[in-house]
């Protein structure tokens, strides 16, 4: 089926970029105008307000866009000018003035190329290319099409983009190129819903429609337009919904359905009235006509006939007015595109000044490196020196470092670890020559155990200051129960404790505690800190496991640990020595030795863990040890 005349023309010619009337657009633009205090943006605003009442409220759109063209001018804000023009355009192509439509594009397309408002002129362009479309020159209106796509796409805006395709397809269509206009409409369609821009949804769902009916598929085109005119009445598009009842009351007409045909029509001629489409409104009364005359009710068909010709003689009479002007605006347009095609020449010149003036500039310059060369060349030589001898430096320092790992490891295998293991062997061999009683045998067993488990601790310990100098540990993040880790460790170290006539003391409330960490990194910190806490407190004295939620200014919450004993303290000089790499140990209360290796440990695995570490103490009183970790 052939489209009645100028009935899809001046609806899908309304392919604009914008949303329906959607009240909460509005609404929301209406906030942001109220907050917005530098006028460029209220401007563009104003402009975008406009652009929503495009499709329902015509007047109200011309009315705005004004305004906002009158204040743009008056700040010389030529960005608001080109946005203003092109919605009054759009406000006079809805109500089918197409001489103020095409007269304020231009005004916009002008503005847009002084400022390379990419996005904005591909607007220009396409609502350009569709005043072609409506004289039937679709080879210049694809012209301006494809120039409307490349500015689209050279900002990548996608509603641009699918607008554009919609009227390529539509181009195709009214050149009975079928196939590439269902292949262009389909495009435009699939790239729509990408966004979910509803608009071009609608509308690409009414074009492929209209192609169905244009194939005699009317299932296809019934189901196309149904969707369609679901979209187009949620977000209040008018303009299109008209040209969707129009098609679903022709496709009911050529099925003999006259009920559903007459619906469809009354709601289009309806529609098109209260918004000023005077094609649709001449469309939908010869369409009511027809009908009416194929059902012999021949009254209604010449009332409906007689205001099927107000319309066309109404339109005829502006159409002959029109001709005149549309063809002086065109040229006007010509002339417009010609002076900025001498702007771009004009551009293109001065770009070559300029590539001339900086090749001088260059030669210059290379005439200056050339006289100082050598220069550079011996001051080039001296930093290389300069370098080679802080690489050096560098090495050497690495390398001091390197030996003083390798010494400390050597101090803590002699010691900590054979001493030990002597024990045991001495041990050993008092057992196989059957010396001992089974008092002294407990006895020694119990000591020994005690001194094997110190040795295992001092071993681990030693092994995972050695990967970590390698940087080869791995976090493995799990859930741990504080209250559950507390005991395990109370229970490993109150033998120890009561040696030493120490109370090991969980204050811990919170029994449901649970932090995000490495479990393995976690034992050794408290077993560290438990291990310190002892080896510096007096007998009598308690040590203290508490744990806490802790408020941080981050975005997540956190467990704050804490052990405090009542040893000996931390003279403040020693404080930032505790926790160096090197390694920091003095003498426990009871003569006991450590590795100096414990406390570093500990910070690095705090840290690894998301965490942070600290130390209060009051030489005489006792210290505190806490850390942080991520609470589960």
């Amino acid at each position: 089926m052939i489209r009645l005349t100028y009935l899809f023309i001046f609806i899908f010619l309304l392919t604009y970029p914008v949303f329906g009337q959607d009240p909460k657009m509005l609404d929301s633009l209406t906030h942001l105008y109220t907050h917005v205090h530098a006028d460029s943006s209220r401007y563009l605003i104003v402009a975008d307000i406009a652009e929503l009442y495009s499709r329902s409220k015509p007047d109200t759109t011309i009315l705005l866009a004004t305004q906002c063209a009158q204040w743009s001018e008056q700040h010389n804000f030529i960005r608001g000018q080109a946005h203003a023009y092109n919605r009054m355009g759009l406000g006079y192509w809805t109500k089918g003035n197409h001489i103020q439509a095409l007269s304020n594009y231009q005004k916009s397309l002008s503005l847009c190329m002084q400022i390379n408002d990419q996005a904005e002129l591909g607007l220009c362009l396409n609502n350009i290319g569709l005043i072609y479309f409506d004289q039937r020159d679709y080879k210049s209106a694809l012209k301006y099409f494809d120039k409307a796509f490349a500015a689209f796409g050279s900002v990548r805006k996608k509603d641009g983009i699918a607008t554009t395709l919609n009227n390529m397809g539509l181009t195709y269509e009214m050149q009975e190129n079928q196939i590439l206009a269902l292949n262009y409409y389909q495009q435009a369609l699939t790239l729509a819903q990408q966004i979910d821009y509803k608009v071009c949804i609608g509308q690409s769902l009414t074009n492929l429609g209209y192609s169905y009916i244009n194939l005699k598929k009317y299932p296809e085109a019934i189901s196309h337009l149904q969707k369609a005119q679901v979209i187009q009445e949620h977000i209040n598009d008018q303009s299109t919904l008209t040209s969707t009842l129009l098609g679903l009351a022709q496709i009911y007409k050529n099925k003999k359905n006259y009920s559903a045909s007459l619906e469809y029509a009354e709601k289009a001629a309806a529609k098109a009235v209260s918004v000023h489409i005077m094609y649709d409104a001449m469309a939908a009364n010869q369409l009511l006509y027809e009908i009416y005359n194929e059902q012999k009710d021949y009254s209604k068909a010449l009332q409906y006939y007689q205001q099927y010709k107000q319309f066309s003689d109404s339109l005829l009479t502006n159409e002959k007015s029109e001709t005149i002007s549309l063809i002086q605006t065109k040229l006007e347009l010509t002339q417009t595109q010609k002076e900025v095609e001498e702007l771009e020449r004009d551009k293109k010149f001065q770009q070559t000044i300029t590539i001339f003036i900086g090749l001088g500039l260059a030669i210059t310059i290379l005439f200056f490196l050339l006289v100082v060369n050598h220069r550079t060349k011996l001051m080039a030589a001296n930093k290389e020196l300069s370098n080679a001898k802080n690489e050096i430096e560098k090495q050497a320092s690495l390398l001091q470092k390197s030996n003083q790992a390798k010494d400390k490891i050597f101090s803590i295998v002699s010691h900590d670890i054979r001493s030990p293991l002597n024990a045991l062997r001495s041990a050993i061999d008092l057992i196989e020559a059957d010396l001992l009683s089974p008092e002294e045998l407990k006895s020694i067993v119990s000591a020994l155990n005690q001194r094997l488990s110190h040795a295992s601790d001092i071993t681990e310990e030693l092994l995972h200051w050695s990967r970590s100098q390698m940087d080869v540990i791995e976090v493995n993040p799990i859930d741990v129960s504080i209250t559950e880790l507390f005991q395990l460790k109370v229970d490993r170290f109150q033998q120890q404790a009561l040696e030493k006539q120490l109370t090991l003391a969980v204050t811990n409330t919170h029994t449901t505690l649970c932090v995000k960490a490495d479990e393995d990194m976690l034992k050794t910190i408290l077993r560290n800190l438990l291990n310190n806490a002892i080896k510096f407190s007096s007998p009598g004295g308690i040590i203290r496991l508490h744990a806490e939620p802790y408020q941080t200014t981050e975005t997540f919450a956190m467990v704050q640990i804490s052990i405090a004993d009542s040893g000996v303290g931390i003279h403040p000089e020693n404080i930032s020595r505790i926790f160096a790499q090197q390694g920091y140990t003095t003498t426990g209360t009871s003569g006991e030795r450590g590795t100096g290796l414990g406390l570093g440990l500990c910070k690095e695995f705090v840290e690894r863990n998301g965490g942070t570490i600290w130390v209060s103490s009051i030489p005489g009183k006792g210290t505190t040890f806490y850390f942080t970790l991520p609470a589960c």
